[in-house]
């Protein structure tokens, strides 16, 4: 059965509250530095990617202010 874009929506929320719950002040280098915080954080990132090529093109265009990846860019930066 296919998720409903609300559930992957849903997928992308955990995972992205996963990273910035597990983040917190760290930097970069203690990030990359800590292997299974850092695998953590990629296979959710790899969870997101997916979920977000599966949302329908029209939720997309209907909901265009949920662009992942300048909200991640804004919270990174």
């Amino acid at each position: 059965m296919l998720a409903s874009n609300l559930e992957l929506v849903q997928h992308i929320l955990v995972e992205t509250n996963f990273i910035l719950n597990h983040i917190g002040n760290k930097s970069k280098d203690e990030v990359v530095n800590d292997e299974v915080l850092c695998r953590a954080v990629v296979r959710s990132i790899e969870i997101i990617g997916e979920a977000s090529k599966k949302i329908d093109d029209e939720f997309k265009s209907i909901h265009h202010q949920l662009n992942g990846k300048k909200l991640l860019e804004q919270e990174i930066n």
